[in-house]
């Protein structure tokens, strides 16, 4: 169990405190309409560093400005990484772990502000990640950083992984209940997955396995950002959606799929690819009518 450090809660205690509050209850007789844009989406977009990940949740941002007729950018960044790039964007800066938590706390608390966000975006996700296990060591009282990532076996490591996955799902699912969606950000790594019976390496998010599979079971759908082949990556590039052949991400909810063969979106700049996205939200599914067969009796 985590123990406090010099008096202060630790995070479990923390997120089980907050855990306890009672909720609204109200009784719905209609069902609630399903939302149909990419804004209300837990998302993710992996892949290389310099291929225009943040570019594109900052022309994500310029777009929902317009869409919504906001005042600023629609998204806003929790910046987990110094940039340093000449980019517009509103962001505040995640140093630790514990400003990760307190942002969220004060988000929560200020609808005002909540109400100019229409998509949180965490850049990157694998640099949140590593202040969150030396926020979780320190609360075990676990010195050594390198033990904690190595020593998965031992009862304290495996407990702190498990208090890291919990933790960072409950804070994004935190920002989501805000209103608004959040697109999650992370360069690639590649990694070997079995396949119809044959192991074959795969590109996914930059993180564990565990951690990776506690996200991407959260996300509507994970985007593999790459360069079209033989291509420059200031040429074309694409976002590939990973449906079921990824077993650790949910399906693309059939948004991407009817308009672009095997769910891979074309685009030269990162404006195209953010248009192109949000036209196959915005695109409402027309739905097959079912029609029932009627079953012939036979006649004795």
């Amino acid at each position: 169990m985590a123990k406090k450090s010099n008096g202060k809660p630790t995070s479990k205690s923390k997120r089980i405190e907050q855990e306890q509050v009672v909720g609204p209850i109200n009784f719905e007789l209609d069902a609630s309409a399903e939302t149909s844009n990419f804004e209300s989406t837990i998302s993710a977009v992996f892949g290389v560093p310099g291929v225009g990940k943040s570019k594109l949740a900052e022309e994500l941002g310029f777009a929902l400005q317009e869409k919504y007729k906001l005042n600023n950018s629609g998204t806003y960044f929790l910046q987990c990484e110094w940039i340093n790039h000449n980019w517009r964007i509103r962001k505040d800066m995640i140093g630790t772990w514990p400003t990760f938590r307190e942002f969220v706390d004060k988000a929560e608390g200020n609808p005002e502000f909540v109400n100019t966000v229409k998509m949180w975006v965490i850049d990157t996700i694998d640099s949140l990640v590593p202040k969150g296990i030396s926020t979780i060591c320190h609360d075990l009282q676990v010195e050594e950083l390198k033990e904690a990532t190595i020593r998965v076996n031992d009862g304290w490591s495996a407990e702190g992984w498990q208090e890291l996955r919990k933790e960072l799902r409950y804070q994004i699912l935190r920002l989501a209940s805000l209103g608004p969606g959040v697109l999650i950000l992370s360069h690639e790594r590649y990694r070997d997955v079995r396949h119809q019976g044959m192991k074959v390496q795969k590109a996914t998010m930059d993180l564990s396995n565990s951690i990776y599979n506690a996200i991407g079971n959260d996300c509507s759908m994970v985007l593999h950002m790459r360069l079209r082949d033989g291509e420059d990556k200031n040429g074309a590039r694409c976002l590939a959606s990973l449906g079921s052949v990824d077993e650790d991400a949910k399906d693309n909810l059939g948004k991407i799929g009817p308009r672009y063969p095997r769910g891979i979106i074309p685009f030269t700049t990162e404006e195209e690819g953010v248009r192109k996205l949000m036209e196959c939200f915005d695109q409402p599914i027309k739905k097959v009518k079912k029609v029932k067969k009627k079953s012939k009796k036979s006649i004795k």
